[in-house]
């Protein structure tokens, strides 16, 4: 799916009317960041690091939250994103609203109706669980408190792992 959203997403920011719903979506897709994280941030809640990267600082909002700060890494790709956007803007991708009609169209037009913004949080997820990211660092980039919420995502690519298994019996037998 991400593979074809992001030829669609490429296509639309080349309207200046769409750049900051893109650049929310890619935000989205680039850090897990939690929608209304990225929603509310401030563009000067963004710390750059020398390697192209950065760090978005947040204070923590969930009700259940101990007022402790939550970080958000922005990778490289993310950055340049955000680097597109008028540096005047008040909220880190320029709106404060989520782009509910791009994100339609580029979710018709990627042939993906299914999919709902949130599944980007969990692609995010499960990519770096494949990947070799272990659970915890997986939970602390997604903000998690618990090891027991990530490890939802773990469960996602036990599919894979059981296919692995099998065709590796297969050449076996």
């Amino acid at each position: 799916e991400l593979a074809r959203i992001g030829p669609v997403l490429d296509r639309l920011a080349q309207d200046p009317a769409n750049l900051e719903a893109v650049a929310f979506l890619y935000v989205m897709i680039y850090s897990g960041a939690r929608p209304s994280e990225i929603l509310r941030a401030k563009p000067s809640a963004v710390e750059r690091a020398s390697n192209g990267a950065g760090v978005l600082r947040l204070a923590e909002h969930k009700t259940d939250g101990d007022g402790e700060m939550r970080d958000v890494f922005l990778p490289a790709q993310a950055m340049t994103v955000l680097d597109r956007l008028d540096p005047q803007r008040k909220n880190l991708v320029g709106r404060s609203t989520m782009p509910r009609e791009v994100w339609a169209a580029v979710r018709a037009e990627a042939g993906c109706p299914d999919l709902w913004a949130r599944d980007l949080r969990r692609t995010f997820a499960t990519i770096a669980l494949s990947g070799g990211v272990t659970v915890g660092q997986v939970g602390e980039l997604l903000g998690h408190k618990s090891a027991q919420t990530t490890k939802v995502y773990a469960k996602l690519i036990e599919g894979a792992a059981h296919e692995a298994a099998a065709t590796t019996a297969d050449a076996i037998e």
